[in-house]
């Protein structure tokens, strides 16, 4: 994303903390909210099976944005984990002000998408 509209999206992040074995959210949860990990690691986490992990600079909790519904996975934080949180009405209220940035969000989403399913078909 461009550095004006990546800064657009910082300004309105909170950070969370999260110890180790923490849950930073679970399955069938309402969702309201994205993450990108600032630093340590995330599990994530199917029927009580690791099905990844995610590390600094990834982010989860998308989906729920673009398709309304409830969280499909577990997320614990392993070894404390420090977190970006991006409320969903936040980042809805952004878009409605500024669309360049709303623009430079769903661009960079679906090349995290296309890069995500071109790791899956490779392996």
């Amino acid at each position: 994303m461009p550095g004006a509209d990546l800064a657009a999206i910082a300004a309105i992040a909170t950070r969370e903390r999260y110890e180790d074995t923490a849950l930073v959210c679970r399955a069938g949860d309402d969702a309201d909210a994205l993450y990108v990990v600032e630093r340590g690691t995330i599990e994530v986490v199917r029927d009580g099976r690791v099905v990844g992990t995610l590390e600094s600079g990834q982010g989860f909790g998308e989906g729920p944005f673009f398709a309304p519904g409830k969280r499909v996975l577990d997320a614990r934080a392993i070894g404390g984990a420090q977190l970006l949180c991006l409320r969903y009405d936040r980042l809805r209220a952004l878009f409605a002000e500024r669309p360049a940035v709303e623009l430079a969000f769903y661009r960079s989403a679906c090349a995290d998408v296309f890069a995500r399913l071109r790791q899956l078909a490779s392996a």
